[in-house]
């Protein structure tokens, strides 16, 4: 009887270790992160400067040994494939795009973002409402949320242009300030950012802001937060904090402060 319970007791020890072997082997697998280009935040593998969401989360999982891999999709697609557990991480997320796709959240903002409104740099257009947008032949993102006020007024309006691919901003920039739009909705670091890199920053002007800045989070997908993977960046996350890496990159990308 007590060699059987040895026998037993030596089994599960062994199985024990085989699993916790597994669990080690699957989250030393790259986790694979994706999003749309959205310079500053977020910039294609094959530039030197990847963007400062994508040098803090690879830093904060470097700091755990874990490896990541970058890939640049159509924000709309990126956030379907993280929702059907295809893609572990999805770069910069608002919380309205969390709960609807089902992701689960960092524990802390990664940035943040604000409705800002761009016109050819001779129109003096001003944004005050969102009434003042009827008429207007408007450039937005496709997959975007630009919070509840404009989430539901664009249905309203005959004149929008939903840009999508991996480089949207920069599309829809081109198309501003060759006059096929006659206003650009997105981020004014963002756009600031594209504007001057693209050699448009003389062709268009900010034209107001719609409501406050709203946070962004790291979107995880289900089966990466039940892996702990959610835990596993906010440890790395503390350790980069600590050591001054995360301010030495927010300070390249002269970014003050994320939210």
């Amino acid at each position: 009887m007590l060699r059987r319970m040895l026998q037993v007791l030596r089994l599960k020890i062994v199985v024990g270790l085989c699993l916790s072997m597994f669990n080690v082997f699957a989250i030393a697998k790259p986790i694979v992160m994706v999003s749309d280009e959205w310079c500053p935040y977020i910039c294609t593998p094959e530039e030197q400067d990847k963007g400062y969401v994508v040098e803090v989360v690879q830093a904060a999982f470097m700091a755990m040994s874990q490896p990541t891999q970058f890939e640049i999709q159509p924000f709309s697609r990126a956030l379907k494939s993280v929702q059907q557990n295809k893609i572990d991480i999805v770069l910069a997320v608002n919380h309205e795009q969390l709960e609807r796709y089902q992701l689960q959240a960092s524990n802390q903002p990664i940035g943040h973002y604000s409705n800002d409104f761009y016109v050819e740099k001779n129109d003096l257009w001003q944004y005050e409402r969102p009434r003042d947008l009827y008429g207007k032949q408007l450039a937005i993102i496709r997959g975007y949320s630009y919070g509840v006020t404009l989430d539901n007024f664009l249905p309203l309006l005959a004149g929008v242009y939903r840009a999508s691919g991996a480089s949207p901003l920069e599309m829809n920039l081109k198309r501003l300030s060759k006059g096929r739009v006659n206003v650009l909705l997105g981020n004014r670091l963002v756009v600031d950012y594209v504007a001057h890199r693209e050699q448009l920053t003389g062709q268009v002007r900010y034209a107001g802001t719609e409501g406050p800045p709203v946070a962004l989070y790291i979107g995880f997908s289900q089966h990466a937060a039940t892996d702990g993977l959610v835990q596993l960046y906010e440890q790395g996350l503390a350790i980069i904090k600590a050591s001054g890496q995360y301010r030495e990159i927010l300070e390249r990308y002269q970014v003050a402060q994320v939210f």
